[in-house]
């Protein structure tokens, strides 16, 4: 925690990262909390959670970052974790024209489960540095114009862009009409630094 800082003056911010099974949003999760990226992860069952704590624009903002399992027959248990959302992440693979159409649908189900207007939405094509893309830079930007959402690629292998996304996502929530501080008894002893050594904030609308 950063010094003359408390818990108790802290600003919670719910984020949820969405988006088909397989397309790596526990791998871009785990990647944001500094562990190395493994090739392979358990499927997540249900929803998981991590805590971080970063120091923005003077304010200490402790971030809660739910990890929502992508597989059909989980949705209906997921559905609750929308609610009081501040930011949703939809991830999809560039490599994996499914994860890509499905992003409609996904954002089918935030429509109907996010009443707050005001949530920040990314879309974020993962696996960036695969030669296998079969999902253009472009075709990513026109369907996040399209929507009205935000966009970046990433690669959670790399660690490209991982920082810089959740950094960017950070600041809308934090700008968005209706955010409101919330206390909270978590602990967290991890502090946020952004260190992507690319230059991931032309990827974004």
């Amino acid at each position: 925690m950063p010094d003359g800082y408390t818990t108790s003056t802290a600003l919670v911010l719910k984020l949820v990262i969405i988006g088909n099974s397989g397309v790596g949003k526990s791998s871009i999760i785990m990647r944001y909390s500094g562990e190395p990226f493994r090739e392979s992860y358990i499927y997540t069952i249900g929803v998981d959670f991590k805590l971080k704590t970063l120091l923005l624009n003077g304010k200490v903002i402790r971030l809660q970052i739910w990890d929502t399992a992508g597989q059909e027959r989980f949705k209906t248990f997921t559905t609750s974790y929308y609610r009081g959302a501040d930011g949703i992440i939809m991830v999809y693979d560039i490599t994996n024209i499914g994860s890509f159409n499905a992003i409609t649908e996904w954002l089918k189900e935030v429509d109907r489960y996010v009443n707050d207007r005001d949530v920040t939405i990314l879309l974020m094509g993962n696996k960036c540095e695969s030669s296998d893309r079969c999902i253009s830079w472009s075709e990513g930007q026109r369907l996040a114009t399209e929507k009205g959402v935000l966009f970046t690629e990433c690669s959670a292998k790399e660690g490209t862009n991982i920082n810089a996304a959740f950094l960017e996502t950070t600041k809308h929530m934090l700008s968005a009409q209706g955010v409101k501080e919330r206390q909270h008894h978590h602990r967290s002893t991890v502090d946020i630094i952004a260190t992507d050594a690319c230059t991931p904030m032309c990827c974004f609308r």
